[in-house]
């Protein structure tokens, strides 16, 4: 094996195959480099239509069983005794600044979709 500018002759034909001969030539070839566009759907191309529709399905789920389950959790300590009032029963023990069962449902569902724990909302 021979790698070089070996010309081809009838000599060495004879003694050696050669492969396809490259044709060297003076042109070059320009163009210019390629710059990066702003895309601002780019977070949307990795997935296709059908996963960003099983996506949606998915948060759907998500939001309906979250907001079933809080409500199911809040009328259980809704009416529950509490240190504060004396033990009383049926007094409310939300206080003043606590989110609702929407507000509730919507952070938890999106701390779900970007994998964030419940403490970062404030609850």
């Amino acid at each position: 094996m021979v790698l070089g500018p070996i010309s081809m002759s009838k000599e060495r034909a004879e003694v050696m195959s050669f492969s396809e001969p490259l044709f060297m030539d003076q042109q070059i070839i320009a163009y210019s480099r390629p710059t990066l566009q702003p895309d601002l759907l780019g977070f949307v191309r990795p997935f296709t239509p059908f996963m960003w529709l099983m996506i949606a399905v998915a948060a759907t789920f998500v939001f309906g069983t979250t907001s079933i389950m809080l409500s199911i959790l809040e009328h259980w300590t809704r009416k529950r005794p509490t240190q504060q009032n004396g033990g009383k029963d049926g007094e409310e023990k939300k206080s003043e600044n606590s989110p609702n069962i929407f507000q509730k449902t919507v952070l938890w569902t999106y701390g779900l979709m970007v994998a964030q724990r419940k403490s970062h909302f404030g609850m």
